[in-house]
């Protein structure tokens, strides 16, 4: 009898509202949650009998019934932060984690190192990415993002210096003559003299000790419009006991008529410094000029450095992470990974602000932040809950109105069945 089928009716009205109600009292307990994504309870109803005799529309309906709870993939507002292990993401995709031999995925950014100098979450789940080894080249898969092998900067010898000066074209060729000891060295002062200019740079060997190297240039008495350079380092450095400076390369540099370079030789220089490994030191001299004016340097590089610890380290939007050392150098350490979902509405939640891949929600694309739909990185960020509390209150009101009229539907039902047994007195 359709008044019995009433009773299942409103029972499972009551059934899914309360279910509904349970589902907005977790989206607001979770308002201050970071990285929490909000649910929305979707309802159908159940198709029971039709009318006998009747046609296709005579049928009559048996209640409703929970279809899904969908996650909300909406983004969040962002919290700036004063930790730069702090991240948020602007735009589609997840933090990939490792727990034990599992792959999650989270929102949620509350990063920081731990004694490991690994960076994980508030769980201890480690942050996946690519690492850098130690000369600078990053791993081609995805693991752990892992400091401990970086904390200290290798040292890497100085094998290319760039140098923009300008060579006084007015010069005159020096009257003391640029001449080397049987050991080729010389006293400063006398490659001073012999010298129109000279200008030094610091240079590292291959165990990371510092060296001043000059390079002294001397006006070409047979060509107009050249210069000789003789590139020296300290003697007592390379052989003990040693003074004045010692020769590792010479050459001569041609300018044409407007003052640009057209010629190099012998731009490379070897010293053997005492304690490391022999170093040949190639110098680029292709932007030196020689115009009529005072002999200057402008700018001047090298590409080594000398030992250093980690001091602190930055994020920039596209996870890439530096490190800043104490010896200057600021060096690429490792790259934070993001995953995209084809349908993240279909992740599986673990708890703790994470989810677990499934068939609905189809396997992980990982790459670099901003690129392939990923969103970028925002670091000294967090992202808010994005759980709108008018929203949930208003869901509340109705829910709550449809659990009262559904238990009106019982108490009405069980009303008329009692008057249908009195028809027997």
């Amino acid at each position: 009898m359709s008044i019995t089928s009433a009773l299942f009716s409103g029972s499972s009205g009551l059934a899914a509202n309360g279910s509904a109600l349970a589902v907005i009292g977790n989206n607001i307990a979770n308002v201050n949650t970071v990285g929490f994504k909000s649910s929305r309870s979707e309802f159908q109803d159940i198709l029971s009998e039709g009318l006998e005799g009747g046609s296709g529309s005579a049928q009559i309906g048996g209640g409703v019934e929970l279809a899904n709870i969908r996650q909300m993939f909406t983004q969040g507002s962002f919290e700036s932060t004063n930790s730069s292990t702090d991240l948020a993401i602007d735009g589609d995709g997840f933090f990939i984690m490792r727990k034990g031999d599992l792959r999650t995925y989270t929102r949620a950014g509350m990063f920081r190192l731990d004694k490991n100098k690994q960076l994980v979450n508030q769980d201890n789940l480690v942050v996946q990415g690519r690492v850098t080894n130690e000369s600078g080249a990053f791993s081609g898969s995805v693991t752990d993002i892992d400091f401990s092998s970086l904390v200290t900067a290798a040292t890497r010898p100085s094998q290319n210096v760039t140098l923009v000066a300008n060579l006084d074209a007015q010069a005159s060729v020096p009257s003391t003559a640029f001449t080397l000891a049987g050991n080729n060295t010389i006293a400063a002062d006398d490659a001073t003299a012999a010298s129109n200019f000279e200008t030094a740079l610091t240079t590292y060997d291959s165990i990371g000790n510092d060296h001043t190297l000059t390079i002294f240039f001397r006006k070409s008495s047979g060509t107009q419009n050249a210069y000789d350079f003789h590139i020296m380092g300290n003697a007592g450095e390379v052989t003990a006991g040693s003074t004045g400076l010692i020769q590792g390369g010479q050459g001569s540099i041609t300018f044409t008529t407007g003052g640009t370079v057209t010629s190099v030789s012998g731009a490379t220089a070897t010293f053997a410094f005492r304690g490391a490994d022999s170093t040949a030191i190639g110098f680029d001299f292709s932007q030196l000029s020689q115009f009529a004016s005072a002999a200057a340097t402008t700018f001047q590089s090298q590409d080594g450095f000398g030992a250093g610890s980690l001091l602190s380290f930055a994020i920039d939007n596209q996870g890439l992470i530096t490190g800043n050392y104490t010896n200057g150098e600021a060096l690429p350490l490792a790259q934070i990974s993001l995953a995209r979902f084809d349908n993240p509405d279909g992740l599986a939640s673990a708890g703790g602000n994470q989810y677990l891949e499934s068939g609905s929600s189809g396997q992980p694309i990982i790459g670099i932040p901003g690129s392939g739909g990923r969103g970028s990185i925002n670091s000294n960020s967090l992202e808010l809950s994005n759980v709108d509390l008018t929203d949930e209150f208003v869901k509340l009101i109705t829910t709550q109105r449809g659990f009262q009229a559904n238990s009106r539907t019982i108490t009405l039902t069980d009303e008329l069945l009692a008057e249908l047994v009195n028809l027997i007195r």
